[in-house]
């Protein structure tokens, strides 16, 4: 069986889904990098992707409320060449993150309770990042894959639980 390695938790029944697709794509491992992220883990993911790749960047990346986090990177861009003005600056992304609904602008901030578990693939840890997208694409339980930010971002569809 495949190993999925992790920088964070992972639900068993995410790590369950990798694995079988890992072992589907004939590749012995991955490292997860992310799955649930509170509002100052997501501002500081994004900030970190605007200095990496720029603000363009991330505003394809995505919709209109996560576009409105990074508004506010960019409207103090000015600030990010200190660490107080860069705590400055995540803060101000947490406050706006927290009026939008977490939720809203990333699915790495959905409530424990949501019907979808949400991770990060990074690239390099995919012998072959076609053989993954390959076995995960089609797959009932893919909600969304998504290659950004040099990770795959998979979402997944949770297995219904029947109560007796």
């Amino acid at each position: 069986m495949a190993i999925v390695n992790s920088q964070v938790p992972i639900p068993d029944g995410l790590r369950d889904f990798i694995a079988a697709t890992l072992d589907r794509a004939m590749l012995p491992s991955c490292l997860v990098t992310s799955v649930a992220r509170t509002p100052e883990q997501q501002a500081n993911a994004m900030f970190n992707n605007c200095v990496r790749t720029g603000v363009d960047a991330q505003k394809a990346i995505y919709k209109d409320a996560g576009k409105q986090v990074i508004q506010v990177f960019e409207d103090n861009i000015s600030l990010t060449q200190t660490e107080d003005g860069k705590a400055r600056v995540i803060a101000l992304m947490v406050d706006k993150i927290n009026k939008l609904g977490p939720q809203n602008v990333s699915h790495h901030c959905l409530p424990p309770d949501a019907s979808i578990w949400v991770c990060d693939i990074a690239k390099s840890s995919l012998e072959s990042v076609a053989r993954f997208q390959a076995a995960v694409l089609g797959h009932p339980q893919l909600e969304k894959l998504l290659d950004e930010n040099n990770v795959m971002h998979v979402e997944v569809i949770k297995p219904v639980k029947v109560v007796s």
